[in-house]
């Protein structure tokens, strides 16, 4: 985006607003709406969620060097936080399958990450190895959880039972899975690679847009749908999290346009 094209005291009105809508305003959704067990681990991914639109926002307001960090380390936060997530699926609540040595060992390869990002702040490439290699674990782990819902989801309708509640939370488990990965891989994804290589040839384009739309790039898309898919994803883990631990649920939407997983009942359990 252009800088300080619409008002001379932000640099990048447009990446401002997206990042704060995006990422803030979603994770603020999560929080409050998002968690139907009310655990640390939903919680603690929508405040990071909500803290990287935090430190967008203030990048892209001022340019600063000093936020650039308050952006991109919490994404790495963010997977980690995931990565336990996933590990803890299936524990039994207030019970951690592999005890105190998971988070241990987050919190310390998060202290490494974090160490190694300042070392190397200057060279975005040292981040992006970082934060790709946490995902592509991230995401290999997930998928394995998905594998083994949708091997539960087909034995369902053999069995007979597709008209049940677990058929139901199954199905809604895996529709948040594969929106995930409609929003954050197919559309959020793709367009982070052709803003990042095609932005300085469509820029004139950007700017001879009309007011208020002046300068509004293919960024404020990407910080829209990658919010998304980060709450899509949550949300995945939260309904195969109910599923692991016998819950019924159903999908609420928020606003109309945010889908969450609530209980049917607060004490229902199948």
């Amino acid at each position: 985006e252009t800088n300080y094209l619409l008002t001379v005291y932000i640099a990048e009105c447009h990446n401002v607003w997206s990042s704060i809508f995006g990422l803030t305003v979603i994770g603020l959704i999560g929080m409050f709406h998002g968690n139907p067990l009310n655990e640390k681990r939903v919680l603690v991914s929508y405040v990071i969620l909500a803290i990287i639109g935090v430190g967008s926002s203030l990048l892209h307001a001022t340019l600063h060097w000093a936020f650039q960090s308050f952006d991109e380390l919490p994404m790495i936060y963010l997977v980690l936080g995931g990565l336990y997530s996933v590990l803890e699926v299936d524990a039994p609540r207030g019970t951690d399958k592999f005890g105190p040595k998971l988070p241990r060992n987050l919190v310390m390869v998060a202290l490494a990450a974090t160490c190694a990002y300042y070392k190397n702040q200057q060279n975005y490439l040292a981040f992006l190895t970082v934060f790709n290699s946490c995902t592509v674990i991230l995401a290999v782990l997930h998928c394995k959880v998905a594998l083994g819902i949708y091997r539960e989801w087909r034995l369902c309708i053999s069995s007979g039972s597709a008209n049940g509640s677990g058929y139901k939370n199954r199905s809604i488990a895996l529709w948040f899975w594969i929106w995930h990965l409609i929003v954050y891989l197919v559309i959020a994804s793709s367009i982070w690679v052709v803003d990042q290589f095609a932005c300085d040839y469509l820029l004139p384009y950007y700017n001879k847009m009309p007011f208020p739309f002046r300068g509004c790039t293919l960024h404020v898309v990407w910080h829209i749908a990658a919010g998304f898919g980060a709450h899509l994803f949550v949300q995945f883990l939260v309904a195969s999290r109910l599923t692991a631990l016998g819950y019924d649920f159903e999908i609420r939407w928020f606003f109309l346009a945010f889908p969450t997983v609530v209980l049917c009942t607060k004490e229902h359990k199948l």
